[in-house]
């Protein structure tokens, strides 16, 4: 179950995992979404049949109703949800016909956008909404992933029950031939008119919490201190509109080049010559372990499950959450360092880690062992391979 209006982690994360339980155990899965979009077309072009919900304001309770005919007709064996507003339809769903009631529901929370806080006792008044609403319909969840660390000590301090929660870190399947992706890239950032100086970047979703705004202000700090580069945005979102204006209002409009959703997001990374994660809070980004797999030196915000991927590790640099100046200096760093040994053992630091400690396959077998634990304490029959 997906939002399915805009291509995000959340996304991501569920059709990797689909695909990957497929190809090695043959899961067989669908996927409904809340509206028609970017995520919804990614999950199609998967090859998975994507059921669209119609979603026409907030709380409309017709997507639930809408929802269990879909599961109902496809006669499934267990149903995972992605983010708040997916598992609220999902449990509503799942109570509002008999022969649903026995159907084991998994959640897997993603990130907690604490919006201009940055911490758990500043959330955003819409978060601790979400929070309690979806905290009540655990009556009805199975098993809550959480995907680091700090969330859960979050979920725990907010109520969630510890016997329902299961730390799951998020992980990426193996990107393939670096070289040749390397090599793609470069003829993106050329065909572009973007290889005649350093290219910085970022990825997601263009909302507050991502604060791709904090890099604005670096490329415009960097480049009054003499240092000359240009940067990329890929992505979309409720804020592009006005990240273009902040981009005129800096006076860096021939430095910046806003990219869109791109299929080719991964060659863009390479492409890159230091990736950039302002963000306020996040869960264990993809795209953070994406870059640290293909050897594009890091820069990205201490907040949320971040510092557990890098936190004791040359692997990348911290800085505090949406700090321009600090992410400045970071990246300053880095350009100086060129191609030297620190650059070196910054990437071999950063692939290990990958490597090792968020590989897929420990994500297919632990996500594998949630679904096979629910079906053992449920009484639906059968084998259970749809999702």
């Amino acid at each position: 179950m997906l939002a399915g209006h805009l291509l995000g982690g959340a996304d991501r994360y569920a059709i990797s995992l689909a695909e990957g339980l497929k190809e090695r155990h043959g899961y067989n899965t669908s996927f409904a979404c809340l509206s028609e979009g970017s995520g919804a077309e990614a999950a199609r072009a998967s090859g998975f049949p994507v059921h669209l919900l119609d979603k026409r304001y907030r709380g409309d309770l017709g997507c639930a109703t809408r929802l269990a005919t879909v599961a109902s007709r496809a006669h499934v064996d267990l149903v995972h949800s992605h983010t708040f507003g997916t598992n609220f339809y999902t449990c509503l769903a799942m109570v509002s016909k008999r022969s649903l009631r026995s159907i084991p529901v998994v959640q897997t929370m993603h990130g907690l956008d604490f919006g201009e806080g940055r911490n758990e006792h500043r959330m955003a008044w819409k978060m601790r909404a979400a929070l309690r609403l979806d905290r009540l319909l655990q009556f009805r969840t199975a098993t809550v992933i959480v995907i680091s660390r700090h969330a859960r000590a979050i979920l725990e301090r907010q109520g969630y029950p510890p016997v329902k929660l299961r730390t799951i870190h998020n992980a990426i399947p193996p990107v393939g031939d670096i070289a040749s992706l390397r090599a793609r890239g470069a003829a993106l950032r050329t065909s572009a008119g973007l290889d005649r100086l350093p290219l910085i970047g970022t990825i997601g979703r263009m909302v507050p919490v991502k604060r791709q705004r904090a890099m604005l202000e670096a490329v415009r700090l960097l480049l009054d201190r003499g240092v000359n580069l240009n940067a990329a945005l890929l992505g979309d979102g409720l804020l592009r509109s006005r990240l273009e204006q902040k981009v005129v209002e800096l006076g860096i409009a021939e430095h910046v080049r806003f990219m869109g959703v791109r299929p080719d997001a991964l060659e863009w990374l390479c492409a890159m010559d230091v990736f950039c994660l302002p963000s306020m809070s996040e869960g264990i980004p993809l795209v953070l372990l994406e870059a640290m797999s293909v050897g594009t030196p890091v820069v990205a915000s201490a907040a949320g499950g971040i510092p557990e991927v890098l936190q004791d590790s040359c692997a990348g640099r911290l800085i505090r959450p949406g700090d321009a100046t600090a992410l400045a200096d970071a990246v300053a760093a880095i350009l100086n360092e060129g191609n030297g040994n620190g650059r070196i053992e910054r990437i071999v630091a950063a692939r290990r880690i990958v490597d090792e400690r968020f590989s897929f396959d420990r994500l297919l077998s632990e996500v594998r062992k949630v679904y096979n634990d629910c079906w053992n304490d449920s009484e639906t029959p059968g084998v259970h391979r749809a999702t």
